[in-house]
């Protein structure tokens, strides 16, 4: 699927959630065999928003190492999408999941601020984030 659709669809979806006064969710757009599903991400709990980031490399481990569930494992390519209220921007992680490939896009109102091609899980891109 392309990076600019996915862009496209959560922009929307971000958009309608701060319309209503709400937090946007993070979900996981998975592809297999040309179909698209959604999933939430299945992480429970109440926590700060200084914890999100924590939270975000939790998930990421997860879906890395195949226990996040079924139908996003299965998956050959996921696109796990979390919004970050702090700093105003989306993450879309963009996962190739035969390769485990993981290249990080922040955006920000539909538009692309950084890519991170090959990136490394425990890399801390709140720095670049700090500086834009």
């Amino acid at each position: 699927m392309d990076i600019k659709n996915i862009i496209s669809i959560r922009t929307k979806g971000i958009n309608e959630f701060l319309n209503e006064n709400l937090s946007p969710e993070d979900v996981v757009f998975h592809v297999k065999d040309g179909r698209i599903g959604i999933s939430l991400i299945p992480f429970k709990g109440d926590f700060p928003p200084s914890y999100k980031y924590e939270v975000r490399k939790q998930v990421m481990h997860k879906i890395m190492d195949g226990t996040i569930s079924r139908e996003i494992v299965n998956a050959d390519e996921i696109f796990y999408c979390s919004y970050d209220n702090i700093y105003n921007v989306d993450y879309i992680f963009s996962i190739m999941a035969l390769s485990h490939d993981v290249t990080l896009y922040i955006v920000r109102d539909g538009n692309l601020l950084r890519r991170y091609q090959k990136y490394q899980i425990d890399y801390d891109e709140r720095v670049d984030l700090e500086n834009l």
